[in-house]
C-alpha cells in the first residue's frame, strides 16, 4: 500500500519537473505552417479589399465633385447668355404688343403689322412637354427640333420606330391650355435651342429645295424660282390650305372614277370605263379600287437640276416674306419672334455649336439621362465638311443680298452672340461697315 502511493507521488513529480523543463511552444508552432500561410494570406485579402474599396470611393467621390464643378461652370455659361438676351431685349424695348389700345393692337396683329414691331406673341404651339419630368423646350424647325420631339415622343410612350414624321405628333405634346403653360413655366425646366441664323436658313435650302422628295414641294420650288421681289409677295395657300387640297383631291378622284359617288358604302350601280367601253360595276368593286387609293402626301417627286432654285433665289424669297412663323414660314421665322425669349426665361438657352454639352447639363439637370441618351451624335467630324458647304454657298450670294438677311435677322445674331462677320467671312468678303450695321 505505502509502495504504490510512493509511486503515485514520484510520478506526478516526474510530470512536473518534465512540463517545467521543456519551453512552451508558439502559435505558430502549433499550427502547421501550411494552414498558417492560408491564415496570414486571409488577413493580407481583406486588407486589401478594403484598399481598393477606399479607392473607389474615393474616385467615385471625385467624379461627382467634378460633375458637379462642371454644372455649375455650364450654369455660368447659361446665366450669361440670358443676361445678353435681356440686354438686347432693353436695348430694342422688345414688347408684348403693338400698341397701348388692346383694340390697335388686335387690328395690327390681324393685319400682320407685326412685322413693323419688336413685339413677341407667344404660341403654345412652340412650346413642347415632357410632363413626367417637367421639362418645358422651345423648338424650333431645323435646329433640332425633330430630335428632340422624337425623344419627348418615346418617354411619352409612343413607338417612334413607325414614326416618319415626328411633328405630325407634336399637337400631342404642346400645352393643352394657357394655365398649363403658365404651370410649366413657374415649376418645369425649360431650355431652347438655336445655331446660327444664316446656316439654319441654309439647312433649309438644302432640305426643302435639293434634297426632299415630298410632292409638295415642287410647286413651292417652282414659286421660289420664278418669285420676283418687285412684282409679286409670297403665297402660302398651297401649304397653308392641306385639308382643302386633300378634299379637293378625293372629290376629283371620285369624280374620274365613280361619277362623284363619296359614299363607299352606299355605292351601288356605278359606272367605269374599261377599254374604251362603259361597264357596270358594283359596290364591292368600288370598294376595291377605293382601298388602292394612296394620299398625295405619299407620293415622292424626285426634282430636276434646272427645278432647284439658286441659294441666293431662296433667300430672296425668304426676306421678303413677313418672318412670322405663320404656317410654312415657321421653318424661318426668327428665334425671338418663336420662343419670346424676352417675356419667357429659360433655364438654357442651347447652341446647336456646343450642342452635346448643353444637351448633356440639360438631360442631366432634368434625369433624363436615366432614361434616355442626348438627341446628339457626335458631329465633330462632319463639322469640315459641313463649313466648306456653307462656304460654297455664301459665295454664291451677293454682299447686298447677304446684308439684307442680316438686317432682317438681327436680333436673333445680337441675342445670341452670333457674329455675322464669320459669314462675311466663309463667304470671303469684308467684315461689316459702319453703314452696313
Amino acid at each position: 500500500m505505502i509502495k504504490w502511493r510512493f509511486g503515485l507521488i514520484f510520478g506526478i513529480l516526474f510530470l512536473l519537473l518534465l512540463y517545467v523543463s521543456v519551453p512552451p511552444r508558439t502559435l505558430d508552432q502549433n499550427i502547421p505552417s501550411r494552414v498558417s500561410g492560408r491564415e496570414v494570406l486571409q488577413i493580407e485579402d481583406v486588407s486589401t479589399v478594403q484598399s481598393n474599396f477606399e479607392t473607389d470611393f474615393e474616385s467615385n467621390n471625385n467624379e461627382k465633385l467634378s460633375i458637379r464643378r462642371w454644372m455649375r461652370e455650364r450654369e455660368a455659361v447659361y446665366r450669361t447668355r440670358q443676361e445678353r438676351v435681356s440686354q438686347v431685349c432693353r436695348e430694342y424695348n422688345v414688347s408684348m404688343s403693338t400698341n397701348d389700345s388692346a383694340i390697335v393692337d388686335l387690328i395690327n396683329y390681324n393685319t400682320k403689322k407685326d412685322k413693323d414691331h419688336y413685339v413677341e406673341r407667344m404660341s403654345l404651339n412652340e412650346f413642347y412637354l415632357s410632363r413626367p419630368h417637367n421639362t418645358l423646350a422651345c423648338l424650333v424647325n431645323k435646329v433640332a427640333s425633330s430630335s428632340v420631339v422624337k425623344t419627348f415622343l418615346f418617354l411619352a410612350g409612343f413607338d417612334i420606330r413607325n414614326i416618319r414624321s415626328p411633328h405630325s405628333y407634336s399637337a400631342r405634346l404642346n400645352p393643352k391650355s394657357w394655365e398649363e403653360l403658365a404651370f410649366a413655366e413657374q415649376h418645369f425646366t425649360k431650355f431652347m435651342i438655336v445655331r446660327d441664323p444664316l446656316e439654319r436658313l441654309a439647312s433649309c435650302y438644302m432640305d426643302k429645295m435639293v434634297t426632299n422628295t415630298h410632292w409638295s414641294l415642287q410647286k413651292f420650288r417652282q414659286q421660289v424660282k420664278n418669285f420676283k421681289p418687285k412684282t409679286s409677295r409670297p403665297s402660302f395657300k398651297f401649304f397653308n390650305n392641306r385639308k382643302r387640297r386633300r378634299k379637293r383631291d378625293i372629290n376629283h378622284f371620285f369624280k374620274l372614277k365613280f361619277n362623284g359617288n363619296r359614299t363607299l358604302g352606299e355605292a351601288k350601280d356605278t359606272y367605269v370605263f374599261r377599254d374604251n367601253i362603259i361597264e357596270k360595276t358594283d359596290s364591292n368593286e368600288v370598294n376595291t379600287l377605293a382601298s388602292r387609293v394612296r394620299a398625295p402626301r405619299n407620293l415622292r417627286v424626285y426634282p430636276k437640276p434646272e427645278d432647284i432654285p439658286t441659294f441666293s433665289q431662296f433667300l430672296q424669297f425668304i426676306i421678303s416674306t413677313d418672318l412670322l412663323g405663320i404656317g410654312f414660314e415657321s421653318h424661318w421665322v426668327p428665334y425671338w419672334r418663336a420662343c419670346t425669349p424676352c417675356h419667357f426665361k429659360y433655364d438654357a438657352i442651347a447652341k446647336l455649336e456646343t450642342g452635346e454639352d448643353d444637351l448633356t447639363y440639360i438631360w442631366k439637370l432634368t434625369g433624363l439621362d436615366r432614361e434616355v441618351p442626348i438627341p446628339w451624335e457626335n458631329r465633330q467630324k462632319l463639322l469640315t465638311k459641313r463649313q466648306q458647304q456653307l462656304s460654297e454657298l455664301y459665295k454664291g450670294v451677293d454682299r447686298k443680298l447677304l446684308i439684307k438677311v442680316y438686317r432682317a435677322y438681327k436680333l436673333d445674331y445680337e441675342m445670341f452672340g452670333y457674329d455675322f462677320n464669320e459669314v462675311l467671312k466663309m463667304a470671303g468678303q469684308p467684315p461689316l461697315n459702319s453703314y452696313e450695321i
